[in-house]
């Protein structure tokens, strides 16, 4: 039996997202910087920095705010579809993508291929979308951590989304 998670936008300006189970918001991402962008992750009492580096390619260097340190990094392929995070000290990989065309379904996989979080994100002004965790998933002990890298790139993607249809016009 898989768990449902909500996925909400703080508000139509501010650019952080709160994950919910119901009525109890169990998670909080926050951006900063626009040069530099960060975004702090909380979640069962852990915190994480996501920070990306680089032009053309940005990787994603994710440092636990326990120890500073870097405990992963996030690999991106072209196009922003799909990637893979790297965990430093466990040696394990996890694989991230798109799984429809017009990229609003995303997907968090193991070595195996197996399924383990799916999200479905969206919205005009304010992005709101839902993630579906597998039982697998829960048993994860990094399920925290990709649990919020993943709500934190559908929502960039959702929200480059929106801002290209806002400057389009909407044709």
């Amino acid at each position: 039996m898989s768990k449902i998670l909500h996925i909400e936008q703080q508000g139509i300006i501010k650019n952080g997202l709160d994950i919910s189970e119901g009525d109890v918001v169990i998670g909080t991402l926050s951006s900063t910087g626009m040069i530099h962008p960060k975004a702090k992750a909380e979640m069962n009492g852990r915190q994480w920095m996501f920070e990306k580096k680089g032009f053309f390619r940005n990787k994603i260097f994710i440092k636990s705010l326990d120890s500073d340190e870097v405990i992963a990094t996030y690999h991106p392929e072209m196009l922003r579809t799909r990637g893979s995070l790297y965990l430093t000290k466990d040696n394990k990989e996890y694989r991230y993508k798109s799984t429809n065309m017009w990229k609003s379904h995303y997907a968090w996989t193991d070595n195996n291929g197996k399924d383990l979080i799916s999200y479905k994100i969206g919205g005009f002004l304010k992005v709101r979308g839902k993630a579906e965790v597998a039982d697998l998933a829960l048993e994860d002990p990094h399920y925290s951590l990709i649990l919020m890298l993943g709500a934190y790139l559908s929502h960039n993607d959702a929200s480059d989304a929106t801002g290209a249809a806002a400057a389009s016009g909407g044709s």
